[in-house]
């Protein structure tokens, strides 16, 4: 099993339009939500091709709902960590040439919070092939957040299982 960390999760809305032009009103083809955040893409496609994994994560509010709902119906494994702060949006509008991306910063979330979560991924190691934590984070994370998944190394060996480190940079 793969454990992937998502510390600033979004739920993905993306909007299908024939064209996008900026300053006009657009009838809507279709929408489609789904649970968005780096980490939680790599834990749907890893279930797709069916290799064992779980999704970890904080989520808030009514999206965060609605992202835990997507993940349940893709049947994508997972263990969230229910936060104060509400999920934040991720918004596509896509035509048939280009796509346009609006992202929602992360809610800052209390330093007792980041504990539970780490609490809760390091609940979840024992027996992983290798965790993954990735994605940006969220203002006021703390920086070593995804190093402190795996004991502060970008490889470690807890109980004979080595796991892999990966970190995207400020930009996500």
């Amino acid at each position: 099993m793969i454990v992937t960390v998502t510390p600033n999760p979004a739920l993905d809305v993306s909007y299908r339009v024939d064209r996008l032009v900026h300053g006009s009103a657009h009838r809507v083809r279709s929408v489609r939500e789904r649970a968005g955040g780096k980490g939680f893409n790599v834990s749907r496609v890893l279930h797709e091709r069916g290799v064992g994994t779980l999704a970890v994560g904080p989520v808030g509010g009514v999206l965060g709902e609605s992202l835990r709902a997507d993940l349940v119906a893709s049947g994508v494994p997972h263990a969230l960590l229910e936060v104060a702060a509400p999920t934040r949006m991720t918004v596509a509008v896509v035509d048939d040439e280009d796509a346009t991306l609006f992202n929602e910063a992360g809610a800052a979330l209390p330093d007792t919070e980041w504990d539970r979560l780490l609490d809760l991924v390091r609940s979840r190691l024992a027996g992983a092939r290798a965790a993954v934590c990735s994605g940006s984070l969220p203002r006021g994370a703390p920086p070593d957040l995804c190093a402190r998944v795996v004991g502060g190394r970008d490889v470690a060996q807890l109980g004979g299982v080595r796991l892999d480190h990966v970190r995207a940079g400020p930009r996500g």
